[in-house]
């Protein structure tokens, strides 16, 4: 993403690390989300899979043009 950066093409993310930056992230772009979908027209995708076992995934994409 940023080739000619020399602090991100050092930088390494494994799953605990991402998965500690988007529960940061969420309230922030959780509020982004529903002010667009509140002002603008959206659509909803939804995939449900429980590949591993019993636990089970939902994965939900909103789609708005800003």
């Amino acid at each position: 993403m940023f080739p000619d950066s020399d602090i991100a093409r050092k930088f390494k993310c494994k799953r605990t690390k991402v998965a500690n930056i988007t529960k940061a992230l969420a309230p922030v772009a959780q509020k982004r989300v529903n002010a667009l979908c509140t002002e603008n027209k959206f659509s909803v995708m939804m995939d449900e899979s429980n590949d591993q076992g019993d636990k089970k995934c939902v994965a939900i994409l909103v789609g708005v043009y800003d």
